[in-house]
């Protein structure tokens, strides 16, 4: 099944995770989402670890690990890895969009690599970046699994800051989109009609509006007029 853009199978559900959804493929593989969306957050300073860092057994150690700025972590093979005490969803990106005229948030964490930053408009599934193996990871597959850790987190949040099953989003079920920009105000012109008092079957040959304008020879002209605006057309005099 498709999954944030590719073929990618599910290592924990929304049921059990409750705060997100995890979906795995090989290390690297590029991130995507259909629909329009700004970039609200990135976070690009961490490196893929080659083993990974199990979250469970992390919080049953933590505070044996606990060192000056991060954690002196055992991974799942039994190697020791300096992890940083901010680093426990790895590289990230934040997006925003609304769908059916609410804000969502869409999460993705553990990147390896991330391609865009704070600003961009991401549409027409645009790449994001690279799956990863940063961060903790929270898995079900046996420590021995080679693919324990490599992984994309998603989450999403709706208006009011409360988790939501992710699955819609990322099987592109559902894709957010952004509103459309407004068009800038145009320039007041003067007008081209007669005053509201102006009666255009006045009959003594003058005009108290101003005039329109000459039409030389061959050439087309349109007028335009404002919404609720008329047009009076007077013959003038010979």
């Amino acid at each position: 099944m498709k999954y944030v853009g590719v073929e990618r199978v599910i290592t924990l559900p929304y049921q059990e995770h409750q705060t997100a959804e995890d979906y795995a493929a090989a290390l690297g593989t590029p991130l995507s989402l259909k629909g329009t969306y700004q970039v609200i957050r990135t976070v690009t300073k961490y490196q893929n670890h080659e083993d990974s860092i199990s979250y469970n057994t992390f919080l049953q150690n933590q505070q044996n690990w606990k060192r000056e700025g991060g954690y002196q972590c055992t991974t799942v093979t039994g190697k020791s890895l300096f992890v940083p005490s901010d680093e426990l969803g790895g590289n990230c990106i934040l997006l925003e969009g609304k769908w059916q005229g609410k804000t969502y948030t869409i999460g993705l964490y553990h990147l390896g690599e991330v391609y865009v930053k704070v600003g961009d408009i991401i549409q027409n599934e645009q790449v994001l970046g690279l799956q990863g193996n940063t961060g903790l990871v929270q898995s079900k597959k046996a420590l021995t699994d080679v693919s324990y850790g490599t992984h994309v987190h998603v989450e999403v949040k709706n208006s009011q800051g409360e988790f939501i099953n992710p699955r819609p989003f990322a099987s592109e079920e559902q894709t957010l989109s952004l509103d459309k920009p407004q068009e800038d105000t145009q320039k007041e012109e003067p007008s081209s009609t007669l005053p509201s008092n102006q009666d255009p079957s006045q009959e003594d040959g003058t005009c108290q509006g101003k005039a329109l304008f000459v039409c030389p020879k061959d050439d087309t002209y349109y007028i335009r007029l404002k919404k609720g605006e008329e047009l009076y057309l007077i013959k003038p005099r010979s």
